[in-house]
């Protein structure tokens, strides 16, 4: 397994606080320097939101593409996560019990609009989610790099242009497994976003409706902030 961490370069801060949580179950992470707006490629014409989302969009394939080169299931971070104390227990568990048929787990992020599409629960560790929201934190199997990349790299998004409304798009196709630990063990750091500047307070998706395994709608509430 490997792992990557996304970063400007002129947030050092980000990268220490990130580098001080860092589990040690985890294998070393390189550092992987973002595209900017003021390095990136003119967004394509029918890109509708500010470049620095197309900037995100590159530092993503970016991250995707080292991953596919290195043959391996891979970690891809972003630089404000932060990590839960259980984190090794619960992140073990879900990679052991993870099916055969698994895309993509979200150790990190949050289940949107889980009224509507809430999450099957497949056994003791794990959900099977329909709109895992985040780019916070996500491990990808090494089969399924080729499809992520294709599908962030077609044009004319039927979604809002922003990576993790495209990434979840793929999280309604049947044949396309995401899955969450039953507890999501990252989160998103309070502070200001390099993407539009504003500043957020930290964030857990830990609030979210889920179908059992006997059919039933049951609601977990252990957030400190919503999913947005």
């Amino acid at each position: 397994m490997k792992s990557y961490v996304m970063n400007v370069k002129t947030e050092v801060k980000r990268l220490e606080q990130f580098t001080s949580g860092y589990p040690a179950c985890l294998p070393p992470f390189e550092v992987v320097e973002c595209v900017t707006v003021e390095n990136c490629s003119e967004p394509e014409a029918w890109w509708n939101y500010p470049k620095g989302y197309w900037a995100h969009r590159e530092s993503s394939l970016k991250i995707m593409r080292l991953g596919k080169a290195s043959g391996e299931d891979f970690l891809f971070f972003e630089d404000d996560a932060v990590f839960s104390p259980d984190f090794e227990e619960v992140f073990t568990a879900a990679v052991n019990h993870l099916p055969p048929e698994w895309d993509m787990l979200y150790p990190g992020g949050c289940h949107l609009d889980n009224e509507i599409f809430p999450p099957w629960q497949i056994n003791d560790y794990l959900l099977r989610g329909k709109r895992i929201h985040w780019n916070t934190c996500f491990l990808i199997n090494k089969k399924s790099v080729d499809r992520i990349i294709a599908h962030l790299e077609e044009p004319y998004w039927a979604c809002t242009h922003i990576v993790d409304h495209r990434l979840n798009m793929l999280h309604y196709q049947p044949d396309f497994a995401a899955f969450s630990p039953m507890k999501f063990v990252v989160g998103q750091a309070s502070g200001i976003s390099t993407l539009n500047g504003l500043h957020y307070p930290e964030k857990w998706g830990n609030t979210f409706h889920y179908v059992a395994p006997d059919g039933t709608i049951r609601f977990k509430n252990e957030n400190k902030e919503g999913c947005f």
